[in-house]
C-alpha cells in the first residue's frame, strides 16, 4: 500500500474536504506548499466532477478554526468599528449640513438686509437730491428775495432821496417864490408909490 493510499483511509476517517485554494488560506500557507503536501503524501486528494479536493485532518484544522475565529472575531471588531466611524460621520455630516442651512439663511437675510439697506440708500440719495434742489431753489429765491430786498432798499433810498432833493428845490423855489414875490411887491410898491 502507498503512503498516498495510507494518509486517504487515516484521513477519510476525519477530514474536512476542501478544494487547494481553499485548503491553502486553511492552513494558511501557499497552493505550491498544498501540493507539495499532497505529493509528498502528508495530505489526501480526491478528484470529483474534475476538481480537486484536499482532506484536512481535524488536527490541522484545529489551528487554522482558532485563525478564522480570530479573523471573524477581528472582523466583527472592524464592522463595528466601521459602524462606530460611519455613524460619527452621519452625526458630522448632519451637524455641518445644519451649519451649512444656518449659514445659507444667514447669507440669505444678509442679502436681504443689505438689499434693504442699498434701498434705504438710493432713497435717501433721492431725498438728499430732492432736499438739495429744494434748499437750492430756497437760496435762490432767499438771494432773490435778498437782491430784490437791497434794490428794493436802493430804490427806497434814490427814492427818499429823490424825495429830499424834490423838497429841497420846493423849499428853494418857496424861498425864491417869496424873495420875488417880496421883490415884486418892492418894485411895485415903489412903482405905486411913484405914480
Amino acid at each position: 500500500m502507498t503512503q498516498t493510499a495510507t494518509a486517504d483511509r487515516q484521513v477519510s476517517q476525519a477530514a474536512t474536504w476542501v478544494l487547494i485554494p481553499d485548503a491553502a488560506a486553511l492552513l494558511g500557507v501557499s497552493i505550491r506548499t498544498i501540493e507539495r503536501r499532497i505529493a509528498g503524501g502528508q495530505l489526501p486528494r480526491q478528484e470529483r466532477d474534475g476538481r480537486v479536493y484536499v482532506g484536512i485532518p481535524d488536527e490541522l484544522r484545529a489551528p487554522a478554526d482558532r485563525m478564522i475565529e480570530a479573523v471573524q472575531a477581528d472582523a466583527l471588531q472592524l464592522r463595528a468599528m466601521a459602524a462606530s466611524i460611519t455613524s460619527t460621520a452621519e452625526q458630522t455630516l448632519s451637524v455641518m449640513q445644519s451649519a451649512l442651512a444656518r449659514a445659507d439663511a444667514a447669507t440669505v437675510m444678509a442679502e436681504a438686509r443689505t438689499m434693504s439697506a442699498e434701498a434705504r440708500t438710493r432713497r435717501a440719495g433721492w431725498l438728499a437730491g430732492g432736499l438739495a434742489v429744494l434748499v437750492g431753489g430756497l437760496v435762490a429765491v432767499a438771494v432773490s428775495g435778498s437782491l430784490d430786498a437791497a434794490r428794493s432798499r436802493e430804490e427806497a433810498r434814490q427814492l427818499t432821496a429823490a424825495v429830499s432833493e424834490a423838497q429841497t428845490q420846493a423849499t428853494a423855489a418857496t424861498a425864491r417864490a417869496d424873495a420875488l414875490e417880496a421883490f415884486t411887491a418892492v418894485v411895485l410898491g415903489s412903482d405905486m408909490a411913484g405914480h
